[in-house]
Order: structure tokens, then C-alpha cells, then sequence
């Protein structure tokens, strides 16, 4: 490195150029500086620095003789390197320089091995050893590929001091040169992922590190440890502390006892009485509680013969209303077959009254085409004889009005037939859409009935919920109270009692999994009932058709009970953290419920997982899927099936019904479920009243259409007609006018004489209606009749059911209140039995506490006077079959009194030791508090120092609590006002983060500093830098960067590397 005045940019030739660039190829020695340049330098600084086969420099030496350097470089010139080689170089590790994890990785591709040599001034007040090493102090570090290495230590004079890596932390520490310092060299990373950064969380990390305070932090904390270390070796002691003392006790106990043994046996003698007459006072207690149970078994013995008595009554009394309903429906039925017969009279007349009636209406519709024919004949035969006195002229204006007219009526028959295939499409059209509507119009009124009977099945269910309030059985249907009485009165005719309904064993350990798991498990396993063998299933059914009213009867699990839980570790799924197999999310208590839900369901294959997201990123690739693992549910219930056969299906379960659901909730459920479905009803009710309006739309439609084709055929078939009769008369031609006339005489007469039919027929036709008319009504009125006769008979009949199901109730009852009776005399018998046996026992047991005296007025219970009696006799066996010498037991006893008053004193020693550890550790503490506030109000002094240098305003925040740090920044001009660097130009936040770097440096002193390459871009910057090394010639301060510095004006060393091989080509 050459040592000059750098000229400007614009004053360098180009031959200089090239000399500047060329001069550092490979390997270049620079003749020292005189010795006076060296005389202020601090020990630590360094001399130089020469690179073999490190990374991408082969040979590379680098002269350090003033006390600013910058080294100019490409990207990819190896600037890096010469940091890297520093930090590895003074015994730094691979891991610090972000560069690898191994040194073996920074010997250059295809050489063995490679070297960093160092060579550090050793001069002043804090030189290391300067007696050994004398004024220099040089570092080999040897790396070889194959990852081994080795240090030498060399002085002065060439000596090998040390070859340890010890001996390398000694002088780094000695010199205070901190390579894992961030702010002594300051790498790419260290700048890119601290100053660059944004988060104020790692400005504070880089304060943190900086300033030490992290280590020191960390050294407080592993003090904290080694405290409670200590006192838990304290405990230690405190508890053998406290077995002494129970050992001098125990031989003290000895000795008194050689001294107490008569007195022992003596309250042994009336401990002896009291335990007797004891005995007599819990045995008469036993008698009395005997006493009490024969007394509630006769209470409840008549309590449920009346009951039963009662049961009796009320079956006859339903007897007797049934037989009266029958009675009545037999007489209401025989009413509805004597009107019957009328109403088949009735209808015969009707169909006959009909038939004359079809004839007559064909009759008259025969005269009246008759009548019209002649009618139009008439007209016809008029106007031929008045036309036939015409001139003969007009027969050739006839023939061609009547060509024009034949095509007239031709062209209207043409356009009357498209015009009725257009309709009848329409009308197809429209039918078809009714035929649709009509199907739908069904399924609407099917789904309203459905509905209906999910309100009224709700609504069955809450009454019963609201009659059974606080039994929790009642959400697993509204006779599950009743069929778990049943069980527990049949309970002595089971070989098992059977466990039920499964659902009411299961415990969640966190309810948010409620709706996963019972959408899981299902309604019917958690509803279900296990037995153990054939003939208790054959028993619970019988149970199940007696009590259960409901369709569908809870399912029964027939297994062999067994009372130990299976051992599913083998097969429980692995679950990550924030996740839970379905097997340890639940609790349950009893082995048989615990083997019947895992041998039905496989819980423990089943993974519960927090959300959609966490799902998809589990099961989709089977790489990551937890072992054993055989499907996922979310919380909302959602099924995931892991890789190979990765597929989803969302859950239709919303609502947990059965897992730590109390009554009151339940309530709450279905008078919610009611409301929803009593919405849900009136939708599909608006829907189908709009529908049916849609309908009577399209009815009217069809209507319209179907009177306009009746229509259009009857104009269609009069042109027909008309065009017929035009075809078939002839051509005119003159007509004779008499014979005319005489035609038209006949038609006349026989067109009267047709009239006069019409009339009567007309007649005939109006009586035969009138008759149909009071037929009707007659069947009308009969048909009311009956209606109401009907409706009678089907209401007397749900009543008889009512009363069938009333009597089927009464007599299940009935059954069991003597099942009870019977049960009932047993144990009051049994009771009898046994309170018989006690007053027995009492007796003999006041026999013996009379011999042995009079009865105490105040005894204990029978445990504690036992206890202390066998206390004492093993106090008094211990003393009689003791082998120990008195003397011997005495000698002991005085050895370990005097131990114990030395461990006191030691105990007293150490607790004094931790009470001034604990004193220390608060002065520490206190310390480095005092040192944290020291940093921080130095560095926002010079933060705002340097920011004064271009007229910015602003400070550093440190947020201690949420470890944060902000630089708060005014720029020169102030019209963004107070504001972080994010918000600021790129020269102000580059400036803003120089200044901060700055602050850091006023804060630790290092022999040198090597500030990273990405700050070095500002001229402004480049002059604070350059101020700041200036200040304090005594250290080192090294900066590496691309631009160029050719502006600066300063005496400087200037190293220029070599391009690298891609600027080359």
C-alpha cells in the first residue's frame, strides 16, 4: 500500500490510472513509513496483513502504515476477504464472519491448505508482555482443507511464543480487539441486516452487541443460575441438616425410654379401657345407623304399595274409557252405513239423469245444424230468385266474384292454421311448465311438512328437557332419564351393568374441540350403550321397546368388558405442538367406555388441528404428515385425508348437542333450532305462495290459449264450410224463378217443423237439470253428514291410542313399583338382619370393657387410640429387645450433639455466603443499569452532535421493555418534521445511519476499526468518517469500498485490488 496526497479525479492521467491499478497484482511490499508515522499508534493496531491461498486471493499482502486506509475494489475483488481473514486470522470463529460454518471452507478451491499471517504493534501502556514479545506481535493461522489448523505466536525477533489458540485470546483480550464486535468489523451482512434494516428491533440488537451490554446481560444471567444452584445445594444440605436432628431425637428417645418403660405400660393398661369402651360407642353409633336404614326401607315399602295401589286404578279407569270409545265409534260407524245407502241411490239417478241429458244436448245440436242450414238455404234460394230476374250480364260478374271469394277464404284457412299451430305450441309449451311447477309446488309442501315435524319434534324435546331440568341425560333424547332408571332397577338381573350412553363418559380436556370431536365420534356412538354379552343385550332391548317412544332406538355395542384401558402408544399419532390427537384431547375415566370408543372410532389415528391453513400445510404433502395419522379435523369440524390420498370435505356439524352440555344450554339449543326452523318454514312458505301466484299466472295463460284455439277451430271449421259449399254449388246460371219458389216453400216448411223440435227439446233439457240440481244437493248434504261422522270416528280413535299409550305407561310403572316392592322387603329384611347382628356385637362388647372398669365419659376414636397403643408398644418392644448399651447409645448422642452444633455454625456460614452473593448480584445488577444509562444518553449526545454537522435535528429512542431503538430525525430543510429514516431520501438516511454508527464508536475505543463498504457512498459521509479518524490518530480505521474516493483530499493510504477475473475477460 502506497502512503501520498491523493490528487483530484480530474488530475490523474490515464497512465496513472493503470499504475494505481496494476500495482497491487497478486503480492506488493511497501516500504515502511519512517518510524515516527508508528509513534503515536496504540498497541493493537496492525502492521499488515498477508493472505496465502485464502478464498480468492492466492498471495495478497496488505500494509497498514498510516493510520486511515481505504481499500477500493469491485464487487468480488475479495474485500470481504480481508475482513473475513481478520476475524478468522485473531481467533475468531467460521460462524462469526457469515461466510460458512467451517474454516476448511476458506482455503482457495483446489489448494491443501492455506495461511493468514497478522502482525499487531505491541508499543505504549497497554502493550501485552512486551518483556516476551517485544514491540511486534505476529500471528500465523494455518487452515488446511481437510478442516484441521494450527496457530504460532511469534515475537519480535521471530521467537514461536505459543502455538494455542489460548494464547491468541489472551492477546485480543489483553489489547481489547473484539472481532465478534459488529462495530469493529463491520461485514456486508452485519451493515446489511442492522443499519439497513428498518426494525428498530435490530438497531437495538446492534446497540446491544456493540456496547457489550448483550454479554454482560448474559454473564448476569448465568450468575442467576449459579445462585440457584447454590441454594438448591443449600436444601441439600438444610434437609441432612434436619436428618441429624431427627437422629439426635431418636437416640434421645432411646435413652428416656430405659428410663419410662413402667410408665409406658401403665397408659398402655388405660388406653387399653378407653379402646374398649370406644368399640361399645362406635358399635351403638352402627345400631343406630341400622336403625334409621330399616326405618327409610319401611317408609319407602309403603310408599310404593300406595303408589302401586294407585297404578291399579287408574289402569281400570282407562280400561273402562276405552271400552266406552269403542262403544261410540260402532255407533257412529253404523250411522255412516245408513247413509251410505241413499247416497249410492242418489248417484245411480245422477249417471241415468246425465245419460238422458248427453242425449238431449246431441239432439239439440242436431236441429240446430239443421235449422241453420235451412236457414242459409232460405237466404239462398231468396236471393236466387231475385237475382234471377236480373239481367243476364250478371252471371259473368257472379263466376269471377266467386273465383275471388274461393281464393279469399283459401288465403284466411291458410293463416287460421298457422296461426292454431302457433297456439297449440304455446299451450304445449306452457303445460309442460305447469307439469315442472307442480312437482316442485310438491316438494315445497313436502319439506313444509318436514319442517312442521322437526318444530314439533323440538318443541317434544324441550318440554321434556324443561321437565327433567338438571338431569343431563335428557340431550341424548327426551326417555333417556327413564331407560337409565330402568337400568338401574334391573341392574341385579345384569351379568354386567351396561355403560351408557358413552357420550356422558367423555370429559373434553379444551371445549373449543366440542364441535370436532362429536362430529367425529357421531350421534350414535355418543348415544350408543355397550354390554358385555348377548343375554344383557337381549335385557337392554326389552328395556328400549318399553321405555323408548322415539323411532330410532339408541345402538347397542356388544363386547367383552375389559377393566384395563388398551395401551395405545404405538399407534397414537404424532401431533406437532399446536396440535392434538382426538385420543388426548378427551378424558375418560372408565377402561370399558375408553376400549369401546377407541375399538369403534380409532382415536388415537386422529389429528385435531387449529385451522383450515394448518390442515392444507400438514396433510398435503406426505413428506411433513405426522406419523400415523389417518385423518385431520379443524375446529369447525372440517375432514382432511393425508397424501397419498389427500382430499377435504366440509363439516354439516355446527353445534356441539352432547360433550359438557348442561340442560340449561341445551334449552338454549333448541329453542334456537325452533326459532331457526320456524324461519326457515316461513321462507319456504313465501317462496311456495309465490310460486302458486307464478302458477295462477301460467294457469290463466293456458286458459287464454286453449279459448283461443276453441275459437279459431270454430272460425276454421265455419271457413271450411263455407269454402266446402263454395266448391260444391254450381257456376251461376239463370234459374227458372217458379221452380224456386217451390224449393223454397219446402225448405220453409221443414224448417218450421225443426224449430218446433228445438223448442221441445229445450224443454226436456231444463227439466232434466233441475232434476240433476236437487239430486245434487241431496248428495251433498248426505255426504256432510257423513263427513262429519268420519271425523268423529278418527278422533274418538286417537283418543283410544292416547289412552292405550296412557295404560301401556302406567303398566310399565306399575311393574316396576313392584319389582321395588319386592326389592324393598328384601333389604329391609336384610337390614333387619343386620341390625340384629350389631346389637349382638354391642353387647359383647360392653361385656368386655365392664371387666377391665367403668365407662369413660370422654373416648377418641378407635384409630387414634390404636394407633398410639401400637406407638407405645413398639416403643416398649424397642426397649426390650434394644441391643444397644445405654453407655454406648449416650457416647453416640453426645458425638452427634456436637456435630450438630458444628453444622449449625456452617449452616449459619453459608447462608451468610448467599445473602452477600444475593447483595453482589443486586450491586451488579444496579451496575449495569448505570452502565445501560451511561450508553445511552453518551450515544444520543454524539447522535446529535453529528447530526448538527448538516443541520439535522433529531435523537435516538431506546426502548429498553420492548428492546426497540429509533433514530428520530429532522432533515436540514424540516419539512417532513419529526420522522423516522424509513421516511427519509436515501443520502438522509444514509447520513442518519453514519451518524448512529458514530454514536457507537464514541461509546468503545478498539485499536482499529474496519467499517463495512455499503456506508461509503456520500462525500458527506466519507468526510464525517474521515473527521472522526482523524480526531483519535492513535487508532487504526480501515474502510473498503467499490466507488471511487477521488475527491478526497486527506492523507490517506489508497489500495486498489485487482478486478476480478470477470472485468478481465
Amino acid at each position: 500500500m502506497s502512503t501520498r496526497k491523493r490528487k483530484p479525479f480530474s488530475q490523474l492521467s490515464v497512465d496513472e490510472e493503470e499504475n494505481a491499478s496494476t500495482s497491487q497484482r497478486k503480492r506488493s511490499r511497501i516500504p515502511e513509513d519512517p518510524e515516527n508515522n508508528n509513534c503515536r499508534r496504540r498497541a493493537g493496531t496492525i502492521r499488515y496483513m498477508v493472505l496465502k491461498n485464502f478464498m480468492c486471493h492466492s498471495l495478497l499482502e496488505v500494509n497498514f502504515t498510516n493510520n486511515i486506509s481505504i481499500i477500493i475494489g469491485k464487487n468480488g475483488s475479495g474485500k470481504s476477504a480481508i475482513l473475513t481473514a481478520l476475524v478468522v486470522g485473531l481467533g475468531g470463529k467460521a460462524s462469526l464472519t457469515n461466510r460458512g460454518s467451517s474454516v476448511k471452507g476458506f482455503v482457495k478451491a483446489g489448494k491443501p491448505s492455506g495461511s493468514i499471517e497478522i502482525e499487531l504493534y505491541n508499543e505504549g501502556p497497554m502493550a501485552y508482555r512486551p518483556s516476551v514479545y517485544g514491540k511486534r506481535i505476529n500471528i500465523i493461522r494455518t487452515l488446511s482443507a481437510s478442516g484441521s489448523g494450527s496457530y504460532r505466536v511469534r515475537s519480535e525477533a521471530g521467537e514461536i511464543i505459543s502455538t494455542q489458540a489460548r494464547e491468541v485470546q489472551n492477546i485480543t483480550t489483553s489489547l481489547n480487539i473484539q472481532v465478534d464486535n459488529p462495530i469493529c468489523i463491520l461485514n456486508q451482512d452485519t451493515s446489511r441486516n442492522f443499519l439497513s434494516s428498518n426494525d428498530p428491533k435490530n438497531k437495538f440488537t446492534l446497540f446491544m452487541r456493540a456496547t457489550k451490554l448483550e454479554t454482560l446481560e448474559a454473564e448476569y444471567k448465568k450468575i442467576q443460575i449459579n445462585k440457584r444452584k447454590s441454594i438448591q445445594i443449600m436444601s441439600e444440605k438444610e434437609n441432612n441438616f434436619r436428618k441429624l436432628q431427627d437422629e439426635i431425637k431418636r437416640l434421645k428417645m432411646k435413652i428416656e425410654g430405659h428410663r419410662n418403660i413402667l410408665t409406658l405400660r401403665g397408659k398402655k393398661s388405660l388406653l387399653h379401657r378407653e379402646l374398649l369402651w370406644a368399640k361399645v360407642r362406635d358399635a351403638e353409633e352402627e345400631v343406630e345407623q341400622e336403625r334409621t336404614k330399616v326405618e327409610q326401607w319401611e317408609r319407602k315399602l309403603n310408599e310404593s304399595k300406595a303408589s302401586s295401589d294407585k297404578q291399579v286404578d287408574k289402569i281400570a279407569k282407562i280400561k273402562n274409557t276405552i271400552l266406552e270409545l269403542e262403544n261410540q265409534i260402532h255407533e257412529v260407524k253404523e250411522q255412516i252405513r245408513v247413509q251410505t245407502v241413499p247416497q249410492n241411490d242418489i248417484r245411480r239417478q245422477l249417471e241415468e239423469l246425465s245419460r238422458r241429458y248427453n242425449d238431449k244436448k246431441r239432439e239439440k245440436q242436431q236441429l240446430q245444424t239443421t235449422i241453420d242450414a235451412k236457414t242459409s238455404d232460405v237466404e239462398s234460394l231468396e236471393e236466387e230468385i231475385g237475382s234471377a230476374n236480373e239481367n243476364m250480364s250478371k252471371v259473368e260478374q257472379q263466376k269471377i266474384q266467386r273465383m275471388k271469394d274461393l281464393e279469399a277464404l283459401q288465403n284466411k284457412l291458410k293463416g287460421m292454421e298457422d296461426h292454431l299451430e302457433t297456439a297449440k305450441n304455446d299451450l304445449f309449451q306452457i303445460k309442460s311448465d305447469l307439469s315442472r311447477r307442480e312437482e316442485e309446488e310438491q316438494n315445497l309442501r313436502r319439506e313444509i311438512n318436514q319442517i312442521d315435524q322437526k318444530i314439533a319434534s323440538e318443541k317434544d324435546n324441550l318440554r321434556a328437557v324443561r321437565r327433567e331440568s338438571g338431569n343431563n341425560m335428557i340431550v341424548y333424547g327426551r326417555d333417556m332419564p327413564r331407560v337409565k332408571a330402568m337400568i338401574q332397577q334391573y341392574k341385579n338381573r345384569f351379568e354386567h351393568e351396561p355403560r351408557g350412553p358413552l357420550g356422558s363418559y367423555i370429559t373434553l380436556k379444551d371445549k373449543k374441540w366440542a364441535v370436532a370431536i362429536e362430529g367425529y365420534l357421531g350421534a350414535g356412538t355418543l348415544g350408543a350403550f355397550a354390554v358385555d354379552n348377548n343375554k344383557d343385550n337381549k335385557l337392554l332391548r326389552e328395556i328400549f321397546s318399553n321405555v323408548w317412544t322415539g323411532n330410532n332406538q339408541p345402538q347397542v355395542i356388544t363386547s367383552k368388558f375389559i377393566h384395563q384401558k388398551h395401551n395405545v402408544s404405538r399407534n397414537l399419532v404424532r401431533a406437532p405442538p399446536d396440535c392434538v390427537s382426538l385420543y388426548n384431547a378427551i378424558e375418560i375415566e372408565d377402561p370399558i367406555v375408553s376400549n369401546c370408543v377407541v375399538d369403534s372410532a380409532s382415536p388415537e389415528n386422529i389429528l385435531l388441528i387449529p385451522s383450515d391453513g394448518r390442515a392444507q400445510e400438514l396433510l398435503s404433502n406426505r413428506q411433513v404428515v405426522p406419523e400415523n395419522c389417518s385423518q385431520g379435523i379443524t375446529v369447525k369440524g372440517d375432514k382432511y385425508y393425508p397424501d397419498p390420498n389427500y382430499r377435504s370435505y366440509c363439516s354439516q356439524y355446527h353445534r356441539a348437542k352432547y360433550l359438557q352440555v348442561d340442560t340449561k344450554e341445551y334449552m338454549q339449543q333448541l329453542e334456537q333450532s325452533i326459532e331457526s326452523l320456524t324461519n326457515k318454514r316461513q321462507a319456504v312458505n313465501a317462496q311456495l305462495q309465490s310460486f302458486l301466484s307464478d302458477m295462477h299466472g301460467q294457469v290463466a295463460k293456458k286458459n287464454q290459449l286453449e279459448e283461443k284455439i276453441r275459437k279459431v277451430n270454430q272460425a276454421r271449421v265455419q271457413v271450411r264450410r263455407q269454402l266446402e259449399e263454395l266448391h260444391s254449388s254450381a257456376e251461376p246460371e239463370v234459374q227458372n224463378a217458379q221452380y224456386l219458389e217451390q224449393e223454397l216453400e219446402e225448405v220453409k216448411r221443414v224448417l218450421n217443423e225443426k224449430k218446433a223440435a228445438l223448442g221441445r227439446v229445450n224443454e226436456e233439457l231444463k227439466e232434466i237439470k233441475l232434476k240433476v240440481v236437487e239430486k245434487e244437493q241431496e248428495m251433498t248434504e248426505l255426504k256432510n253428514s257423513t263427513r262429519g261422522y268420519e271425523q268423529r270416528v278418527q278422533e274418538l280413535q286417537e283418543e283410544i291410542k292416547e289412552n292405550q299409550t296412557k295404560q301401556k305407561e302406567i303398566a310399565t310403572s306399575d311393574e316396576f313399583d313392584k319389582r321395588k316392592i319386592k326389592e324393598f322387603e328384601n333389604r329391609l329384611n336384610a337390614a333387619r338382619s343386620e341390625m340384629n347382628a350389631k346389637l349382638t356385637v354391642v353387647q359383647r362388647y360392653e361385656r368386655e370393657a365392664a371387666s377391665v372398669g367403668e365407662r369413660l365419659s370422654d373416648l377418641r376414636t378407635v384409630q387414634t387410640i390404636t394407633n398410639e397403643i401400637n406407638q407405645i408398644k413398639h416403643r416398649i418392644e424397642r426397649i426390650e429387645t434394644d441391643s444397644e448399651n445405654v453407655t454406648d447409645v449416650m457416647e453416640r448422642y453426645n458425638e452427634l450433639s456436637a456435630k450438630f452444633t458444628q453444622s449449625a455454625d456452617i449452616m449459619k456460614s453459608l447462608q451468610n455466603d448467599i445473602q452477600e452473593l444475593s447483595t453482589a448480584m443486586d450491586k451488579r445488577n444496579r451496575h449495569y443499569k448505570l452502565t445501560e444509562n451511561y450508553f445511552v444518553t453518551f450515544m444520543k449526545h454524539s447522535f446529535k452532535e453529528v447530526l448538527e454537522v448538516r443541520q439535522f435535528e433529531g435523537t435516538i429512542e431506546i426502548n429498553l421493555l420492548e428492546k426497540k431503538l429509533e433514530l428520530i430525525v429532522i432533515p436540514q430543510h424540516g419539512s417532513q418534521g419529526l420522522t423516522t429514516t424509513s421516511n427519509l431520501s436515501g443520502g438522509e438516511r444514509s447520513f442518519s445511519t453514519v451518524a448512529f454508527l458514530y454514536a457507537l464508536w464514541q461509546c468503545m475505543e478498539f485499536p482499529f476499526l474496519f467499517p463495512g463498504r455499503d456506508k461509503l457512498n456520500r462525500t458527506k459521509v466519507i468526510d464525517i468518517l474521515l473527521h472522526h479518524a482523524n480526531s483519535k490518530p492513535q487508532l487504526q480505521f480501515v474502510f473498503l469500498t467499490p466507488q471511487d474516493v477521488s475527491f478526497i483530499n486527506e492523507d490517506v493510504s489508497i489500495l486498489r485490488l485487482q478486478d476480478p477475473e470477470r472485468f478481465n475477460v
